[in-house]
């Protein structure tokens, strides 16, 4: 099977918690519950599970900076996982998948640990 290199965009805004919707394509709910299983390691506070999603090809945008390949966004969040509560978590609400199936983007909401938007932490 071939993997798809997923940019994983942040994007923060209002919005009540989703699921996923009736009509996605067999790509976007492949992306869809990738990426909830993904958010899952937030909440199950498991790095190594977070680490073995990351392509050395991901790129991750921060509040200040992009973070390119697994290395640099893996030492980037492993503080998010050092404490026994999660600091925040996200789910997908959006996911768009090119024809080719080579590349996809998925957002969504992030929220704190309180489950309020914006996180303060992030």
């Amino acid at each position: 099977m071939r993997r798809i290199c997923v940019i994983l965009l942040l994007f923060f805004h209002f919005s009540p918690a989703w699921s996923a919707p009736a009509d996605l394509t067999p790509l976007q709910r492949q992306v869809w519950d990738t990426e909830t299983a993904f958010a899952n390691t937030m909440a199950k506070r498991d790095f190594a599970g977070f680490s073995s999603f990351l392509s050395d090809e991901a790129i991750f945008f921060g509040s200040n900076r992009a973070m390119h390949g697994k290395a640099e966004i893996a030492a980037a969040w492993k503080s998010y996982y050092e404490k026994p509560a999660a600091p925040f978590s996200w789910e997908p609400a959006q996911v768009e998948v090119l024809e080719s199936g080579k590349l996809a983007l998925s957002t969504g909401p992030v929220h704190d640990a309180d489950g309020m938007f914006p996180p303060t932490e992030f």
